[in-house]
């Protein structure tokens, strides 16, 4: 008799766990998933989405995405750094938010190479920049980092390398000038002395 129940108690039990919801049954998210979905909402993560779609993709000419970003490099001086000043939300996002260094790097890596590529002269690099959609790359990144994508993380890590090499090689080229310009000062100097 004491089987018969303890087998009436368990066939109880399993009907009674087979009604729970799945839901509950579900794995709980981590906290860097519940931190990844809470930056994706965030109004800064939105706000760079719409920004990075303004200045890349606002509207198409002849079926071409086409964003403000070349049309603003079109603006003498002013509009070369109008489009970078754009990215600043994306490197606050990534440094202060998702607290990453390697992507803040490959984030500002795309950043210059939209500069250098819009400050090319005779408008070559405002014609170039209709083609380099760095604030997408940048969102592109951004969210492929948040998802924990692979592929986009080894290309932040590969971009942050050549960022910090690019970094260092700068630091190398003002030290040369400092020497430089303390040469031609000595020089000088030495003349008027």
């Amino acid at each position: 008799m004491k089987e018969y129940a303890k087998n009436s108690r368990e066939q109880e039990n399993a009907q009674q766990m087979a009604e729970i919801p799945e839901v509950l049954n579900a794995p709980t998210p981590s906290a860097e998933e519940l931190l990844c979905k809470q930056i994706k909402q965030s109004s800064t993560y939105l706000f760079i989405a719409k920004i990075s779609k303004l200045m890349d993709n606002s509207f198409k000419i002849f079926g071409i995405p086409i964003g403000l970003d070349p049309l603003i490099g079109f603006l003498p001086i002013a509009g070369d750094m109008i489009a970078p000043a754009m990215g600043l939300p994306m490197i606050y996002l990534s440094l202060l938010k998702i607290k990453s260094l390697p992507l803040t790097l490959a984030i500002v890596l795309n950043l210059l190479i939209d500069v250098a590529i819009g400050i090319i002269p005779f408008h070559i690099g405002n014609i170039a920049d209709f083609f380099n959609k760095a604030h997408i790359r940048n969102m592109n990144l951004i969210t492929g980092y948040l998802d924990g994508d692979k592929k986009t993380i080894e290309k932040i890590h590969r971009q942050a390398t050549i960022a910090a090499l690019l970094i260092l090689l700068l630091i190398f080229i003002i030290y040369l000038l400092i020497a430089l310009a303390t040469k031609i000062a000595t020089t000088i100097g030495g003349i008027f002395a």
